[in-house]
């Protein structure tokens, strides 16, 4: 950023392939360092739950995807895509529809694992119509990893469960990259703000602490600001921090936020 000329607001991620599995998927754990991703023949993290005692007694379901709660999609398949299963597409497609998510969804008849050049007008459409909104409405984070915390105003400062799944991570020739300790159960928080109102809401599990960064643009400092964790209420009288505006733009200088709140999560 600092030797080009970059609007840190109009960054984007592309990709095909692993490449659309890694835009899909850094866009879930980095979703604010993003105005969007447009990920083609792949997908989200995906997880196989068991449903019954039997071998094949499975349900398919996308992780992460509460993180795009402010990071929009242009998402493009083949629905005869051989590497990536349309069934469990369609199935993170009707999560994120459930989740009221802001994307574009292209299934391409007969298309199979490919860039789909033809898509290529119509996703730089997309992408010049957008811009990173550093304080939206609406803020979430799903993770079973600490370092993957935060999303926009929203961070998971504490968390309830321990680490105590490892993960082994591999390179194209299946040899191990590294491993780390994830949690067993995600943890989870989603935070919403209506405009021109002190008032924020937040659901959370698996969780014991969550901050709210604020900005002048969110609320107004001259009042009190009424935040509601899993429906418990408690005032705060916020006033702005050098010191926390210089901890955000040390994270991102498009980022910048003034004042932060802790508060427990009962």
């Amino acid at each position: 950023f600092a030797d080009y000329s970059i609007d840190r607001d109009r960054v984007f991620l592309d990709g095909a392939s692993m490449g659309g599995n890694g835009s899909f998927q850094f866009a879930c754990q980095y979703p604010d360092l993003f105005a969007g991703a447009a990920p083609r023949s792949g997908g989200p993290r995906f997880r196989q739950l068991p449903t019954g005692p039997g071998k094949n007694d499975r349900a398919v379901m996308a992780e992460g995807l509460v993180n795009l709660e402010a990071t929009p999609l242009y998402w493009i398949v083949g629905d005869a895509d051989p590497k990536v299963p349309i069934d469990w597409v369609r199935t993170a497609r009707a999560q994120m529809e459930a989740l009221k998510l802001e994307f574009v969804y292209r299934e391409i008849p007969g298309g199979g694992h490919e860039w789909f050049p033809r898509e290529n007008a119509a996703a730089l459409d997309w992408m010049a119509a957008r811009r990173r909104n550093a304080y939206p409405l609406r803020a979430g984070i799903e993770t079973d990893e600490r370092r993957f915390n935060r999303a926009f105003w929203l961070e998971i400062s504490e968390f309830r469960g321990k680490e105590s799944v490892r993960r082994e991570f591999q390179d194209l020739d299946r040899k191990r990259i590294e491993e780390r300790l994830v949690f067993q159960d995600d943890a989870k928080a989603q935070g919403e703000r209506a405009e021109g109102s002190n008032e924020i809401r937040v659901s959370a599990t698996g969780v014991r602490e969550v901050t709210i960064y604020l900005h002048e643009r969110m609320v107004d400092f001259g009042k009190q600001v009424g935040i509601a964790v899993n429906g418990s209420r408690s005032t705060h009288r916020v006033k702005p921090s050098l010191e926390t505006l210089l901890e955000s733009a040390r994270r991102d200088r498009g980022l910048l936020y003034t004042a932060a709140v802790k508060v427990r999560v009962k």
